[in-house]
């Protein structure tokens, strides 16, 4: 789980972030990793023990889809929204093919939602 973060929850730990494997750097070559798996979460209730979870946040294999990968998801972070009773992810987010650019899709937030702790999260929201 690179360039993660850890959130509390109900007495465990959750580590996640992009997944390091299947990933490599951007067809141009433009910096940062991508991953062709997604955001991967972690849990531990003594932060040295720690138990996969799942991919919380998938890579599409879908062409049309906004998460076909391989992309990039950056510094992804979670909270719990009081308000609506869900929690939250939302990160740096870099299309397929995962390369920083000028161009639409070359760096965006990316905001996704999920009922539980461990996922799974929804389809962004932009």
């Amino acid at each position: 789980a690179s360039d993660g973060g850890i959130i509390f929850d109900n007495g465990r730990y959750y580590w996640y972030g992009q997944a390091m494997r299947n990933r490599g750097f951007g067809t141009n070559g433009e910096g940062g990793q991508v991953t062709d798996v997604g955001v991967v979460m972690y849990s531990s209730a003594d932060l040295m023990s720690w138990k996969y979870e799942n991919v919380i946040l998938s890579v599409s294999n879908d062409q049309d889809s906004e998460l076909f990968g391989p992309l990039r998801f950056e510094r992804p972070k979670i909270i719990y929204n009081d308000k609506t009773g869900k929690y939250v992810l939302w990160c740096h987010y870099i299309k397929h093919p995962g390369d920083h650019t000028f161009l639409p899709g070359g760096g965006e937030a990316l905001i996704a939602s999920s009922d539980n702790v461990t996922g799974p999260y929804s389809a962004p929201h932009r």
